[in-house]
């Protein structure tokens, strides 16, 4: 073959391999171009703090992934639970089991099948498959790949994140929530606060110093003790060697709070199911059983859950359950209580361990009433709005009344930095305590009125709780959240007319300070009663323990408070909601500018504290029970006992308060006792009675255990059916 027809076939060739390669290079693109086309990203899934990493992530990095699916049905679950906190709806506390709330408002099996075969398609091996998330395992290449993002990493590898939101096939979209697991820059903080320098012990040895011969150990009920009759047990000072003067235990709260007449009447959170308490650390049994035994509480043996399989030990954040178990105790003491304990190391949601403890606490269902005293920092918005939102949704369906800090660094709140959680320099909230299914607890602060004995003589004013500069420092979080809208409850002008998920919605003393706690905690291993403790972190289980005490008078579980708290708070009136009203102080904090405490709802304190026995009569609904509800068409309804017994009236212009006919104002609710009895609150005595058709005018006083007979007419004269002595009491 001559030369010059080689080299025409030899063009030939390259122009025939240049197109071919042209070819493929042109049905690449288009392949690409079809697929970006038929993907979406998943907004709100990467964290800020990604702009912070340069370099890339080594491709070989095992990741463990976590798919987390958005729930079905969304706007049928919003009128579900709505009509679940409507007393006028036939659904009220019609609570769905976990298994009906995943049949109705879980992704059904096909949906869930189809992205499992899509992960598995692009690499991931499957680890666990639920209608919740499916976990998985890759490497960081196969993440970048699947999800068409990188995924960056400090110099030393020990951080990585996502600089990008992950994308999804769009025909996911709306079935996976999140993804969780492309980044470990999230931290998970305990909300309470230390004591200044080492821990003061509240013990103080006889030998160790001169003792006087009779000492109250403060708060345990106004008794007094010497030092020798509480031995072997640690010795409990009243007086802070800091110079801080006193500290608040159990029945100065009682005192304070006004807890007292439910607890005499028995009310003590018992006879329901348990209080669950989330925590990241295990504790030290005796510290527990030491601080129950100093103040005179019944027994406690918490029952222990390990979401992860295997406790964590007790680690930094052990004195978070410490003072959660004890102060929950303390106001619910005959609540049985559950600790929900997570474990990092072994966790394998990509969440953590705190995460797997709040999602177990709520998948089991068989506590009530939950309460977390922590908050996460570096977390992008979907994990607030979708992982953990998904999950307190389902606990509102069920009927669980959730209650979380609001954090103990004022407006500032917390922001992720080198691996910690840090006070912010802008305006932050606890968004897990901004979820609109949970009840976000701020805290107050004041200088008690302290008797001859060292014991809380009384309430006095709550300030907003604000210890700036005060060696420890620490003040209520609260403001307006970035991730969540305004819910129903919070219509203004009760709220800011800001459109945000406004925190907290109500308050409890949680300064170290003023009036600053007593907690048992762990030595080196031995049990310590120390002094002085805060922070929202015993805020929100004083809060859960309340709950109990309202879900025992109710006989049935309270679910999501808030609307009937915004309901409460609307009256404007202490006397009639027991809400009380914080009117100074601000959250301002580390040159952030807060909010400072007004009347009426603020972004301080909410809606106040509580006087426990009046919030808890005024929380309950009443009327529920009665037959030949009449209206007169102006408002006004006529209501009779069960048996046809005319009872009095109820207005809806002040409902719930009934009227009853020669006896006045009261709150009444159903004894659920097949006698159709009911349970009242009466304002002039300040305590709770039982009566029904049979026994009436005859009714139970539960405070003084006798039979008490009510005198007709619009004042109230009472007979001690046991002493035979009468007495009037007026409303106050």
């Amino acid at each position: 073959m001559k030369s010059s027809e080689v080299r025409s076939i030899n063009r030939i060739r390259v122009f025939l391999c240049c197109a071919i390669l042209l070819a493929i290079v042109f049905v690449g693109m288009l392949t690409v171009g079809t697929t970006a086309a038929q993907s979406v990203a998943l907004p709100g899934n990467h964290p800020a703090q990604a702009a912070e990493l340069s370099l890339p992530a080594a491709p070989d990095r095992q990741l463990t992934i976590r798919v987390s699916f958005a729930l079905r049905n969304r706007a049928a679950l919003g009128k579900l639970l709505s009509e679940q906190h409507d007393p006028a709806s036939p659904r009220y506390h019609d609570w769905l089991t976990s298994a009906e709330f995943e049949a109705r408002f879980g992704r059904t099996r096909d949906e869930i099948e189809a992205v499992k075969a899509w992960l598995s398609r692009e690499g991931f091996q499957i680890l666990h498959t639920s209608v919740h998330e499916i976990t998985c395992r890759g490497t960081v290449a196969t993440a970048e790949t699947a999800f068409a993002i990188a995924i960056m990493s400090s110099a030393d590898g020990s951080l990585y994140a996502n600089a990008a939101d992950p994308q999804i096939p769009a025909k996911y979209a709306g079935v996976i929530g999140s993804i969780d697991g492309l980044t470990n820059m999230f931290h998970a903080q305990p909300a309470g606060i230390r004591p200044p320098g080492t821990p003061h012990p509240a013990p103080l040895s006889p030998a160790a110093q001169s003792a006087p011969s009779a000492l109250s150990i403060h708060g345990a009920g106004g008794t007094s003790e010497t030092w020798g009759a509480i031995e072997p047990a640690v010795f409990v000072n009243p007086y802070y060697s800091g110079g801080d003067g006193l500290g608040f235990g159990p029945a100065d709260l009682y005192t304070f709070y006004d807890e007292k007449p439910l607890l005499s009447g028995g009310t003590n959170g018992g006879g329901g199911d348990c209080l669950a308490l989330v925590e990241d650390s295990d504790y030290l049994p005796s510290a527990v059983t030491q601080f129950n035994s100093t103040f005179a509480l019944s027994a406690l043996t918490p029952n222990n859950v390990y979401p992860d399989g295997t406790s964590p030990g007790r680690n930094g954040d052990e004195y978070e359950a410490l003072l959660d178990i004890e102060w929950a105790h303390a106001v619910a003491p005959g609540a049985p209580i559950s600790v929900y304990i997570g474990n990092n190391a072994t966790s394998t949601s990509g969440n953590g361990g705190l995460f797997d403890a709040i999602q177990k606490s709520v998948n089991d269902d068989t506590c009530g009433v939950i309460s977390i005293s922590y908050y996460y920092c570096g977390f992008s918005s979907s994990f607030y709005t979708s992982t953990l939102d998904t999950v307190f949704a389902k606990a509102a369906a069920q009927g669980q009344s959730v209650f979380i800090s609001s954090g103990d660094f004022g407006a500032a709140g917390s922001v992720y930095n080198g691996s910690k959680c840090v006070t912010g320099t802008s305006p932050n909230v606890n968004e897990m305590s901004a979820d609109p299914n949970v009840t976000s607890v701020g805290g107050t602060e004041f200088t008690p009125n302290y008797n001859g004995s060292g014991n809380d003589a009384g309430s006095v004013p709550e300030n907003a709780w604000n210890d700036s500069g005060a060696g420890t420092p620490g003040a209520t979080g609260g403001g307006a959240s970035a991730y969540f809208s305004k819910p129903s409850y919070q219509t203004p002008p009760l709220t800011p007319s800001d459109g945000a998920r406004d925190v907290p919605d109500v308050s409890m003393a949680a300064s170290w300070y003023h009036p600053g706690f007593y907690a048992d905690m762990d030595n080196g291993g031995s049990a310590q009663m120390q002094c002085c403790w805060g922070g929202t972190s015993i805020a929100a289980p004083m809060w859960a323990g309340l709950s109990k005490l309202i879900a025992q008078l109710e006989g049935v579980r309270l679910g999501n408070m808030n609307p009937r708290i915004y309901q409460l708070g609307a009256l404007d009136n202490s006397s009639q909601s027991g809400l009380r009203d914080v009117t100074s102080g601000n959250n301002s904090y580390n040159g952030v500018t807060g909010f400072t405490a007004v009347p009426g709802y603020d972004q301080a304190t909410g809606w106040g504290s509580a006087d426990m026995a009046t919030f808890a009569a005024a929380f309950m609904t009443p009327a529920t029970f009665f037959n030949g509800q009449v209206s007169d068409g102006n408002g006004i309804w006529q209501l009779t006992f069960p048996d046809g017994t005319f009872f009095g009236y109820y207005s809806l212009a002040y409902y719930p308060y009934l009227y009853h006919y020669g006896l006045g104002w009261e709150y009444v609710y159903d004894a659920n006792d097949g006698a159709g009895g009911v349970y009242f609150w009466d304002f002039g005595l300040k305590a709770f009675l039982y009566t029904n058709p049979k026994d009436f005018p005859f009714s139970y006083d539960f405070s003084s255990s006798s039979w008490l007979y009510y005198y007709s007419g619009t004042s109230r004269w009472f007979t001690d059916e046991t002493t035979g002595k009468t007495f009037y009491s007026a409303p106050g």
